[in-house]
């Protein structure tokens, strides 16, 4: 059997990114930030007695490994890499399991699967046993129910507060240190003599059920297509079948990856009808990579075409090395065969074809042709990469403000950035056509005003200056509209000071 590696299959995440830092605490180095964006989870065995014994670990440990295996082997991850599980020790010796995945590019999504894995699983840990979730970003939970947590839990408060204990997800209170969040020798203190005082917040505990828990698996799953391919490659067939949860990470290339026009006519009609389960965005990217070769007009040999293009990009990602082939035992294989778990055959999963229409997402483009120009520059702003590397200690678990939701989730989904001068720049030339004289008169206007007060003077007067170009020029609708909604984003991502404060106040002043 041919097994697929990705080339950082056996990256070390470091257990420091399972607790969110605070300012007066030593961050982890920037140079040190992963690549990637990686889920990561804590299950501690806290136990001021010592009744329990480790074997407790063991057994969950037995009880995970299964079921990521199982997930592992039948879902469409973004990337291929596998669950990591490990044994830790906390410095006062607290056993715990340190576990994480990549989600990198479709990270919501795969965020809340794991999520709903670690909850099932977590009903028959025992009062014992406390689960710590979020992701290299912080705590992606909360900051997705950011709307709903109350407000004395308010980011920093809440870092390192959010536990998953008894099939609940429970808060440490703010009377316990209050005005700040946790340390991890803080936490575990609370839950070893106190975690009868855990409080669950109606409100937001209900808003978590919905996001993470009632919707598990049915709307995970929904998420998911089956696409048919015809491939004609001997080699490529053979390995597609046996890693038939790849095709999700090959179609992926596509976006940054070209392949050489794909000639099917070398099979002479010759190949096998494959069915592979793929997620709707990676569906969506591959039929637009198809239109924009041409490659549907034989809507007859479509399924070819499709197959040999992934075969195609299969091939390019074996020979620059990102994926490696591993020669495995069939025996050693079998263990998920046995494993009772009916959640992916019970499912009635619908198919796709590569000729139906891309449904776009109309309450997250207002504007789909102003989006696009917005996107477009966007994207130009830097990889994800370099953008972790500059960022990695401004992404907050929760932020203070009240943003749009849909719309970070919508730009974090596309691993977009912006830096402020660029975005400032951009909003005034090719978001309001604004001649280069006035670009240059507004921003001689912002540089004096960018080390003041933000109620002075001088603001005052970029504000009245940026006013009057806006209601003397014939600003398209769209563009404003496509622009607030990246605008709202941004400052949830931290963006601040100026020119951003003047442009956002702005327009929340003026109802843009």
């Amino acid at each position: 059997m041919k097994i697929l590696r990705q080339i950082d299959d056996d990256y070390r995440l470091s257990v420091d990114w399972l607790w969110q830092k605070h300012e007066n605490e030593n961050i982890v180095e920037v140079f040190d930030a992963p690549d990637k964006t990686y889920a990561c989870f804590g299950i501690f065995l806290v136990d001021r007695l010592k009744l329990s014994e480790k074997k407790i670990l063991d057994t969950i440990h037995d009880s995970l490994t299964q079921e990521f295996k199982y997930w592992n082997e039948n879902y469409p991850w973004s990337e291929l890499s596998n669950f990591k599980l490990r044994f830790e020790e906390l410095p006062d010796s607290t056993p715990y399991l340190y576990g994480y995945k990549c989600t990198q590019d479709n990270t919501i999504e795969q965020n809340a699967v794991i999520v709903g894995i670690l909850h099932k699983i977590a009903q028959g840990f025992g009062p014992e046993v406390f689960v710590k979730i979020c992701d290299t970003d912080g705590d992606f939970i909360l900051a997705g129910c950011n709307e709903t947590v109350p407000e004395e839990f308010n980011y920093p408060i809440a870092n390192n507060r959010l536990w998953l204990h008894d099939g609940k997800f429970k808060l440490i209170p703010t009377y316990f240190y209050p005005d700040r969040g946790l340390t991890w020798s803080e936490c575990i203190e609370f839950l070893g003599k106190a975690h009868y005082k855990l409080i669950t917040d109606e409100k937001l505990m209900k808003e978590i059920d919905n996001k993470y828990i009632n919707s598990f698996p049915q709307e995970r799953l929904d998420d998911l297509q089956l696409l048919k391919v015809k491939i004609g490659d001997e080699r490529c067939l053979e390995i597609l079948k046996d890693n038939p949860a790849a095709l999700n990470f090959i179609v992926k290339q596509f976006h940054t990856n070209d392949v050489e026009v794909p000639n099917i006519s070398k099979y002479n009609g010759k190949g096998e009808e494959c069915t592979f389960l793929v997620s709707k965005v990676s569906l969506d990217l591959l039929s637009l990579y198809m239109d924009s070769r041409s490659l549907k007009e034989d809507k007859e040999n479509i399924e070819s075409y499709s197959g040999e293009i992934i075969s195609l990009m299969l091939k390019k990602l074996l020979e620059d090395k990102t994926l490696s082939v591993q020669e495995v035992d069939n025996v050693n294989t079998n263990s998920v065969e046995r494993y009772k778990n009916t959640t992916f055959s019970n499912f009635n999963f619908k198919d796709r074809s590569l000729l139906d229409t891309i449904k776009l997402k109309e309450d997250m483009v207002p504007d789909q042709e102003s989006f696009n120009k917005v996107l477009e520059f966007l994207s130009k702003s830097g990889t994800p990469q370099e953008n972790r590397k500059q960022n990695v200690n401004s992404h907050s678990s929760l932020d203070a403000r009240n943003p749009d939701v849909e719309a970070k989730d919508f730009f974090k989904s596309e691993n977009i950035d912006i830096d402020d001068d660029d975005f400032f720049e951009f909003f005034l030339k090719d978001g309001l056509k604004l001649p280069q004289e006035k670009i240059d008169e507004l921003q001689h206007f912002n540089s004096d005003s960018a080390t003041l007060d933000e109620n002075s003077v001088e603001n005052d007067k970029f504000l009245d200056a940026f006013a009057d170009v806006v209601d003397n020029n014939d600003i398209d609708e769209g563009i404003m509209n496509a622009i607030n909604e990246s605008m709202k984003w941004l400052s949830v991502e931290g963006m601040e000071g100026a020119p951003f404060d003047h442009l956002k106040r702005y327009m929340d002043e003026n109802g843009k």
